[in-house]
């Protein structure tokens, strides 16, 4: 099965700073490399030699990722998603394991694409290593209108609903905190939250980041709204 997968590949050869995209999964054969999310060049994972790199986690609505040859250049096996699931329609343990893979690298995007993104790579990094992924199936209440707000969460692939009785359903989306402002004032939470249709992958910390993010000056902003 190892040698068919295999001969699915496409190899692509990448010159210093080109990259990849559209793919399922991606191998680094040679050279560097790092994973960006496509609409942000900030690196959010460092490639390694036969490092594999998967893009749909356990959200129907990923974070689309990109991989970039580092200075040296990069040669990078990539699949397209039909023949991964082809290949790998027998083993559906596999299957799991690509996608909790890229549930990680989906965090690692999401948190560059709203508020921690201002922050440097050491001071983001601190963050999330004290932050937990929570996968929320399609549908699933995240949180009840009135109830308190004791965690932070950050959005980082998928949606997240928010029922709102003047302009209907308000979208949560990557990047974006839920209730940053009753959160930082610990009010409790203001209407009803929800994984979208697709479900939602979200970073969860404790109160006490909470209110470090809320007092940080290049983040205070974003709790105001």
């Amino acid at each position: 099965m190892r040698a068919d997968v295999a001969a699915l590949a496409r190899v692509e050869l990448l010159a210093a700073d080109e990259e990849v995209s559209g793919f399922a999964a991606a191998l680094l054969l040679e050279g560097s490399a790092s994973v960006c999310p496509a609409i942000v060049d900030t690196a959010v994972a460092s490639v390694e030699r036969t490092m594999l790199v998967t893009t749909r986690g356990s959200s129907g609505e990923s974070v689309a990722l990109r991989v970039v040859a580092g200075p040296v250049g990069a040669q990078v096996a990539v699949w397209d998603a039909a023949v991964i699931d082809e290949a790998l329609d027998a083993c559906p343990w596999v299957q799991e394991e690509l996608a909790a893979r890229a549930d990680h690298l989906q965090t690692l995007a999401g948190a560059v694409m709203g508020p921690l993104g201002e922050l440097d790579d050491d001071a983001r990094t601190r963050i999330v290593d004290q932050m937990r992924t929570l996968v929320v199936r399609p549908r699933e209440v995240i949180v009840q209108a009135g109830a308190p707000l004791p965690e932070l969460m950050l959005v980082c692939a998928g949606a997240v609903e928010v029922d709102d009785d003047e302009d209907g359903a308000l979208m949560v989306r990557p990047g974006e905190v839920l209730f940053p402002r009753e959160l930082r004032d610990g009010s409790p939470c203001p209407a009803t939250a929800c994984a979208a249709a697709a479900g939602a992958l979200l970073l969860v910390g404790d109160r006490p980041l909470a209110e470090e993010l809320a007092a940080a000056p290049a983040l205070a902003p974003f709790f105001e709204r």
